[in-house]
């Protein structure tokens, strides 16, 4: 899950042992970032009698503020549509709002739901009319998957919650008492919204004990979790299905933390009691994987985590927060060996996918190299080989750029890593502190130590190639593909076909291994 790792941070110099060789140590920053789908959120809705729409100015101001908050909450409440079609003004309104989302660099969490406070009629419409919706609502919502982070299922329930309903199709307050068709009502609308909605956008259930009646106990992909009563009394008022003076049992517990370690665990406080100090909120937040709380409410929560101390710890650590530590480089007949050490320091994993590039940048050119490294798994090392015999002659800034797939060209949806001094905000890039004279052989420059050589052998080798010592080492094929991996004494590769391979071992130079 998250990698909390405490590093000794050098003091950056500029002492220069080798052209070729190089160690960067990366100072920490304990900045607030506006970085995608991460943070505080903040809570907008809208019905369907009176829509409002959302601001851009005020969404800029939310990404630009203090708390640079990329999210918001958007409800849409579909109150005159409970026997018909959703009208077409309806959804031209959604379209503007999605289309102002992106303006701002902001994206969002929706629900939909049908009732409002003015509301003393059902909660929800029937069954066939909600899956109807949906169906009516895919269109939309799939071609701006890019600026939605995730759905909560909403549609039923007073506060589209799947709770108090009133209804004999899906059942009323007491979820424990359900019946089997009325949960399999409910699993039919859960699927259409699965079916229906893009496979990108993650699909949120406020009850585990709801997915667990449903589902069984299995990982459902895509599937997160919103809790809006975040450490409240009884199991956060129901979120676990517990009595007053019960605790949630390790198999619970488990259950949420399965189905949101690479899913959304988003949601709000409602009220301050022993258990909302900032100390067991942090811990509590760091156990379930939080991406994303509401900035709005509970706003006596929050006093208390800014009173306490505890506020810019929660603020910097929901969602992600990537780092690097070390990046150790070395050029040789024009590839570019990238060693670079990561740490994720947030409650939670990165959610959407991301694309990785290493960017070379002069003054007159711009070189993109895309990288097979997955950002879910930050905390490991980026360990890439990049030849750069095919770019022109001159001296280039060296980049680390981690971009959305659906919006790679917006710098708003692009992650800036939690460094001092390394971040490019016309670009959206991230500095890696050193440059590349490209003529002849190549040089690098700003070189702050050198990297030693491993002396391996027999190589040119037909097959095993010994160490020194026990090491843990990478083999890779000349395309770059990971072919081997291990720990040990020596490196077998009798089995692979004669050729060019790259063995890598952390902290010492890529070794070239011919074999015949």
């Amino acid at each position: 899950m998250k990698k909390l790792i405490t590093l000794i941070l050098l003091i950056l110099t500029t002492l220069t042992y080798s052209q070729n060789n190089l160690v960067v140590d990366y100072s920490p920053s304990s900045e607030v970032i506006a970085n995608p789908e991460r943070g505080f959120h903040k809570f907008t809705e809208t019905t369907s009698t009176s829509y409002s729409f959302l601001n851009q100015t005020s969404l800029n101001g939310y990404r630009t503020g203090v708390d640079k908050i990329t999210m918001v909450y958007r409800g849409f409440y579909l109150e005159s549509f409970m026997n018909s079609s959703i009208s077409q003004a309806y959804l031209s309104n959604m379209q503007t709002d999605f289309s102002t989302l992106r303006n701002a660099g902001v994206k969002a969490t929706i629900r939909f739901g049908y009732y409002t406070s003015s509301q003393t009629g059902p909660y929800q419409p029937s069954k066939a009319q909600i899956i109807s919706h949906i169906q009516q609502l895919a269109p939309i919502i799939n071609s701006n998957k890019d600026v939605i982070l995730s759905i909560q299922i909403g549609f039923i329930g007073r506060w589209g919650e799947y709770y108090y309903t009133n209804s004999t199709e899906f059942g009323n307050g007491d979820y424990t008492a359900y019946t089997s068709l009325q949960w399999q009502n409910r699993k039919e609308v859960l699927d259409a919204c699965f079916s229906n909605f893009d496979s990108s956008i993650f699909i949120q259930l406020r009850y585990p004990y709801a997915k667990t009646k449903m589902y069984g106990n299995v990982y459902i992909p895509r599937l997160g979790y919103f809790n809006d009563a975040f450490l409240n009394v009884y199991g956060d008022e129901g979120f676990f299905p517990i009595c007053q003076t019960c605790t949630p049992s390790q198999s619970q517990i488990n259950e949420v933390i399965l189905q949101t370690e690479n899913n959304p665990m988003t949601g709000e406080t409602n009220s301050v009691n022993s258990l909302t100090n900032g100390t067991n909120a942090i811990t509590q937040m760091d156990l379930f994987n939080w991406s994303i709380i509401n900035r709005d409410y509970y706003p006596q929560a929050i006093q208390q985590w800014q009173t306490d101390g505890s506020f810019s710890t929660i603020i910097n650590r929901l969602g992600y927060r990537f780092k690097l530590n070390k990046g150790i480089y070395y050029l040789n007949n024009n590839v570019l060996d990238v060693n670079i050490s990561t740490s994720n320091e947030g409650f939670s994993k990165i959610l959407k996918e991301k694309n990785v590039n290493i960017i070379l940048k002069s003054s007159l050119n711009t070189y993109y190299f895309p990288l097979e490294y997955n950002v879910k798994n930050w905390g490991n090392n980026i360990i890439e080989s990049i030849n750069i015999s095919g770019i022109i002659d001159g001296v280039y800034n060296v980049y680390l750029e981690i971009v959305d797939k659906d919006l790679p060209n917006n710098v708003n949806y692009k992650v800036h890593l939690a460094n001092s001094n390394i971040w490019d905000s016309v670009n959206g890039y991230n500095d890696l502190k050193f440059t590349i004279n490209k003529s002849g052989s190549g040089s690098l420059g700003n070189v702050l130590n050198s990297i030693p050589t491993l002396n391996v052998y027999p190589n040119p080798t037909t097959g095993i190639v010994y160490l020194p010592y026990k090491l843990s080492y990478k083999v890779y094929n000349s395309n770059n593909k990971l072919i081997k991996s291990g720990t040990g004494t020596q490196v077998n590769i009798s089995n692979k076909p004669n050729g060019i391979y790259f063995l890598k071992i952390e902290g010492f130079q890529t070794i070239k291994i011919i074999k015949q």
